[in-house]
């Protein structure tokens, strides 16, 4: 994939000024920011077979961490995006066990409740 079509695809920055930003987004803008710098030096600066060996590992030595960082950390925005999915799963099971709870509750009470109405049988003796 050629460094065009990443930059293309690097998704949109937050809304809202920076400081509300969590970290997350934070870094990621980071990343972006130095990966297309990155490419406009690359534009500036192509590497070329009349290039030192020198010259040319030490720009290789500044994009590729820039790269891994922004790999990282879309990385973890997307494992925060599954551990998100996992939360709202367990709210929503405990949120219909807690229902279920209430409904066996209101039940027990109406069947208490009904045995206080029922009429109490005479005792043999009584009659």
């Amino acid at each position: 994939m050629a460094i065009n079509q990443i930059v293309a695809n690097l998704p949109a920055a937050p809304e809202g000024p920076p400081e509300q930003w969590n970290h997350s987004e934070l870094l990621t803008e980071a990343a972006k920011a130095g990966l297309l710098q990155t490419l406009r030096f690359f534009q500036q600066h192509p590497i070329t077979p009349e290039m030192s060996l020198r010259d040319a590992a030490r720009v290789v030595a500044v994009a590729v961490p820039i790269a891994k960082l922004l790999a990282i950390v879309q990385t973890a925005r997307l494992q925060q995006r599954a551990d998100e999915h996992q939360v709202k799963r367990f709210n929503a099971a405990a949120a219909k066990f807690e229902a279920q709870m209430a409904e066996a509750e209101w039940m027990e009470q109406a069947e208490r409740e009904s045995r206080k109405l029922r009429p109490k049988p005479k005792n043999a003796s009584e009659c």
